[in-house]
């Protein structure tokens, strides 16, 4: 049996990924959307939401991530990847408490406070307020790409999203995502306000394909989404994730939507190796 590479696994607010120092550029990207459908694959697999890559920077940056999802597609960013990110890169001394790194969709600046890391987001490049869908029931929805290429992402009003069970949105969530509407595909992120100002988040993710416990990026559209429409009191809200609370913080609004972060705990859960047999299982089970 032979060894792959050291991983390094860690959640933030319950988003889970494998995090690899490719520094040397060991693999190239066939291999490393393999790895990631492999190693991703929950019950076979070391299970995750992504693989997350941290490389070397093309600029003058501290470095760059890249994160592959689940199904081997490679995404433009990730808000709760970008912030495990930032820890492993200070624990791991590749960079300082304040860091600048690089993603398919911008810079990302990150500070790190012993667990909890702040990121400011990539400012929006696209917004279309209140578009209609129209299903079984008509539904209202907002479009937002965070970044430049930018994170797809729909954010609906959905009531009693509450008490309405995880398979019924994932059904849902499912459709939506593949709508005519979304050309490139959308995160699809329900939400219901409380009377606290808090807001209830769920997200279907596109390249997981499935409802997952916390969506970064998700939470900001819907932050965003919510500032555009009056629906938000201040510049902070707090998102509630089935992984924990995030807090969003848009810093400008006019004339266009600015300094945007998003700031939640992390968690170092597990350090080992990856072998090639669950590659090489994982490539049996598909022929």
């Amino acid at each position: 049996m032979k060894q792959l590479i050291p991983f390094t696994k860690m959640n933030g607010t319950g988003n889970d990924f494998i995090i690899l120092d490719h520094r040397d550029r060991r693999f190239e990207d066939r291999i490393l959307k393999k790895i990631a459908k492999s190693t991703c694959r929950r019950g076979l697999g070391l299970g995750a939401d992504g693989l997350l890559l941290l490389e070397p920077s093309r600029t003058e940056v501290d470095f760059t991530m890249r994160i592959f999802n689940a199904d081997g597609s490679e995404g433009e960013m990730c808000g709760n990847g970008a912030r495990c990110m930032a820890r492993y890169a200070y624990v791991k001394g590749i960079g300082k408490e304040h860091m600048i790194f690089d993603t398919l969709a911008g810079h990302v600046e990150a500070k790190v406070q012993g667990r909890e890391v702040s990121i400011k987001l990539n400012d929006p490049s696209v917004i279309e307020m209140k578009k209609n869908i129209d299903l079984e029931l008509p539904m209202v929805w907002t479009y937002i790409e965070l970044g430049n290429p930018g994170v797809p992402h729909a954010v609906v009003s959905f009531k009693g999203l509450q008490d309405t069970p995880l398979g019924e949105l994932q059904a849902l969530g499912r459709r939506l995502r593949y709508h005519e509407s979304f050309p490139k595909g959308a995160n699809i992120n329900f939400y219901e306000i409380f009377e606290d100002n808090s807001v209830l988040v769920r997200t279907y993710e596109r390249g997981v394909e499935d409802i997952t416990l916390a969506c970064g990026t998700g939470s900001a559209s819907v932050a965003i989404a919510l500032a555009l429409e009056g629906k938000m009191k201040g510049a902070s809200v707090q998102i509630l994730t089935m992984g924990g609370p995030l807090e969003i913080n848009i810093g400008q609004m006019v004339p266009k939507v600015q300094n945007i972060y998003l700031t939640g705990e992390t968690t170092f859960v597990a350090e080992g190796w990856i072998c090639d047999e669950a590659v090489e299982e994982f490539e049996e089970r598909r022929g």
